[in-house]
C-alpha cells in the first residue's frame, strides 16, 4: 500500500515538473526566447535612450519575423506554420495546466480512498456542522493495531486500540490542499479560456493594435486607408505569434513599453510599405544621351 501511495505521489510530481520543461522545449522549438523578450522590455526604464532604441529594434525584428530561418527543425516548423506555432503551443500548454489540476483531484481522491472528488467540501461542511469522525468516517482518530510480543520464546499476537493523533493535522492539511487545488484549477481554466479566445480571434488582435496606432500615428488613424493598413500590419507584419508576444509584453511591462515597441514595428512597416520601387533609384536610371544626325 505504501508503494502505491509513493507511486501516485511521483505521478503528481511528474505532472508539475513536466509542464515547466514542456514550455522551455516549445520556446526552443519556436526559435524565440519569450522570457528574454519580456525581460528586455521590462528593463527598458533602466537603460539609456540609445540602448533602449537598439533593444526595441531587436525585439521588433523578432516579433516581425525578420530574422533568418533557423537551421534547426524547430525553426523550420515555426516558419512553416504561418506564424501560429508559438501561439498554438502556448494554448496547448495552458490546457495541460488545467488538465493537470483536474488530475490532481483524481489522484488525491484515490490516495485517500474516498468516493467523490468533492470530498474536501464534504469534510469542511462536516467540521462546520460539528459532525465528528465516528459519524462521518473522515480521517479516523482511533483504529485497531496488531502487534506481536515475544515471551519466553513464544510469539504472542495482540490486537489493541491505537490513537491516530496525526490525522487531526492531516485533516486540516488535506482540506487546505483541496481548496488550493480548486483555486489552481479555476485560475488555470480561466487563463486557458482567455488565451484561447484572444489568440484565435482576429478581432481582438486588431483591436489591441488599433488602440496603440491611434496614439502612435493619429494622421493614419484618421485616414480612409487606416483599416486596410492596420489589417495588413496585423496579418503580414505581426501575425498571430507577434500579437501573442505583444500581449505578453503588455502584461509584463505595461502599456508604455508596449506602445514604444509597437511604434518601432509600425515605423518599420510604413518604411517598407511605402518604399519607392527599385526602378525609381537614380542609380538605375538610364543616362540621357543627345541624339545627333549621324545616329539617325
Amino acid at each position: 500500500m505504501l508503494e502505491i501511495h509513493k507511486g501516485r505521489t511521483n505521478i503528481q510530481e511528474i505532472g508539475h515538473i513536466s509542464q515547466r520543461h514542456g514550455i522551455k522545449h516549445l520556446n526552443n522549438a519556436a526559435g524565440i526566447k519569450v522570457d528574454v523578450i519580456c525581460e528586455t522590455c521590462a528593463i527598458k526604464s533602466n537603460m539609456t535612450s540609445d540602448d533602449r532604441s537598439k533593444n526595441l529594434e531587436k525585439v521588433a525584428s523578432f516579433l516581425a519575423y525578420e530574422r533568418d530561418i533557423n537551421d534547426s527543425l524547430g525553426g523550420r516548423v515555426r516558419h512553416a506554420s504561418a506564424g501560429r506555432f508559438l501561439t498554438t503551443s502556448y494554448v496547448i500548454v495552458k490546457f495541460l495546466y488545467a488538465l493537470n489540476a483536474f488530475l490532481q483531484f483524481v489522484l488525491v481522491k484515490e490516495m485517500l480512498g474516498v468516493e467523490s472528488i468533492w470530498w474536501g467540501a464534504q469534510v469542511f461542511t462536516d467540521i462546520i456542522n460539528g459532525r465528528e469522525w465516528p459519524q462521518t468516517g473522515n480521517f479516523p482518530r482511533v483504529t485497531l493495531c496488531d502487534f506481536a510480543v515475544r515471551v519466553l520464546g513464544n510469539l504472542h499476537r495482540h490486537t489493541v486500540q491505537c490513537v491516530l493523533m496525526i490525522n487531526m493535522f492531516n485533516e486540516k492539511i488535506f482540506i487546505f490542499l483541496w481548496f488550493w487545488l480548486i483555486f489552481i484549477a479555476v485560475v488555470s481554466m480561466a487563463s486557458w479560456f482567455y488565451w484561447l479566445t484572444t489568440s484565435f480571434t482576429n478581432a481582438t488582435g486588431r483591436k489591441l493594435v488599433d488602440n496603440y496606432i491611434d496614439k502612435i500615428d493619429p494622421a493614419i488613424a484618421r485616414s480612409q486607408r487606416h483599416r486596410t493598413l492596420v489589417d495588413e500590419f496585423v496579418a503580414e507584419k505581426l501575425r498571430p505569434d507577434g500579437l501573442f508576444l505583444l500581449r505578453l509584453v503588455q502584461l509584463n511591462s505595461g502599456d508604455i513599453v508596449t506602445c514604444d515597441l509597437i511604434a518601432t514595428i509600425w515605423r518599420q512597416f510604413i518604411a517598407k510599405r511605402f518604399r519607392p520601387p527599385p526602378y525609381a533609384d537614380p542609380m538605375l536610371e538610364t543616362p540621357k544621351k543627345d541624339i545627333s544626325e549621324s545616329d539617325l
